[in-house]
């Protein structure tokens, strides 16, 4: 690769920013190995990065798309100040700003799993494999990007990742496969697109982008308001603690989609302005995919209440309550989902939404200690994800 500085090593501080500023009160729900059965945690930044925010809209909105992208020394060096990880297991990345360590070797007490827990362990390069990248390079390199749930609340070999792999060896008969999972809690788009400039040198023949539906958008949109230099956004009438007051509390992926949901419903006008900002994100994605001779997948995975509401009636009926008028109206999440699928579309761009297949699964997809995708859910999204990326590499 170029020595020269990617775009995206300008954002990659607002990405932290970003991240610990979610929702109606900045909430930021990050992976946690302190405690067994334990795997998110709440870290509230909010204040901190709403006084960024004033103080960089004093000089005026920024408008047009070019400055999506721009972010200079300073503004990395002030963010990296005020808004530290808070988490253990990572390590600073001069791209994605953040990355887990590489050697990890641990194990994790998990009672719903079937074994009582599982072993976290990563490369050299901090991805969920119990292997280094090939050298020479294998026949097929699947690079794979996503959140939490692409890391996975399972061993490396059960996420759907590992099932992946074993799936295209099947099929590949003397050829070498690799699939390689830089899925990390706490990642969105933005950082998505980090994960491809980092491992661009990998030459990947395959690049997977995992969009969770339960806050992925709103974690993009506040990169946008932090690029255009916009006021902090809404937080009332509805926020994470108004919903507790109420009664309403599910785990915290299931909170992260509440959390999504305030932020929406106090600043409706971010709704559009997400789908522009997750297309123009997945644009940039299709232009260095292309230059670099390598196949582009999306994956859409909803949330536990929108993937599955059958196995959540209780959780979403309360929500509805304490939504009162607005009970009932389509999620902010599920139109721009629409919205940006569509744009993916027009643009040539392959993505699976995996809404119907979970809405139609009579089985739990999701752990119910935490609604990270469990072990079957993991098998589904392979299963799913299989014919696809067999299509993209005989298309390349």
């Amino acid at each position: 690769m170029s020595s020269r500085t990617p775009p995206w090593q300008r954002l990659a501080a607002a990405g932290t920013a970003t991240l610990l500023s979610l929702g109606a009160a900045g909430a930021f729900w990050a992976s946690r190995r302190q405690t067994a059965d334990e795997t998110v945690l709440l870290v509230d930044h909010g204040e901190r990065f709403d006084d960024l925010l004033r103080e960089r809209a004093r000089s005026g909105e920024v408008r047009g798309d070019a400055e999506l992208l721009v972010l200079d020394e300073e503004d990395r060096t002030e963010l990296a100040r005020i808004f530290q990880r808070v988490r253990e297991g990572v390590v600073p990345d001069p791209v994605t700003f953040y990355r887990r360590e590489g050697g990890v070797n641990l194990w994790r007490a998990f009672d719903e799993h079937p074994a009582g827990g599982f072993w976290v362990r990563s490369n050299s390069l901090g991805m969920r494999n119990d292997f280094e990248p090939l050298v020479p390079a294998p026949h097929l390199r699947v690079l794979v990007a996503g959140d939490s749930h692409t890391d996975g609340v399972c061993a490396n070999e059960e996420t759907f990742c590992g099932r992946l792999g074993d799936l295209l060896r099947l099929n590949a008969s003397t050829r070498t496969v690799e699939v390689l999972n830089t899925g990390t809690g706490g990642y969105t788009l933005y950082h998505y697109l980090g994960v491809l400039e980092r491992h661009l040198e990998l030459e990947p023949r395959v690049f997977v982008v995992v969009i969770y539906g339960g806050n992925d958008f709103s974690g993009a949109i506040k990169f946008q308001r932090y690029f255009r230099r916009r006021p902090p956004p809404v937080r009332e009438p509805f926020s994470v603690r108004t919903f507790a007051r109420a009664g309403v509390r599910g785990s915290g992926i299931e909170s992260q989609e509440m959390v999504q949901l305030s932020y929406f419903l106090n600043n409706p006008e971010d709704v559009d302005l997400a789908v522009q900002t997750a297309t123009a994100i997945s644009r940039r994605m299709r232009e260095l995919c292309d230059a670099a001779g390598c196949a582009l997948v999306f994956v859409y995975l909803p949330g536990p209440l929108v993937g599955q509401p059958h196995h959540h009636r209780e959780l979403i009926d309360a929500r509805d309550a304490h939504l009162g008028q607005r009970a009932g109206a389509p999620d902010p999440a599920e139109r721009i989902a629409d919205g940006w699928l569509a744009r993916c579309a027009v643009l040539s761009i392959t993505a699976l939404d995996l809404r119907p297949s979970f809405r139609a699964s009579a089985e739990r997809l999701y752990w119910e200690t935490d609604s990270h995708l469990n072990l079957t859910g993991h098998a589904l999204v392979a299963r799913e994800l299989l014919p696809l990326v067999e299509a993209a590499v005989e298309e390349r």
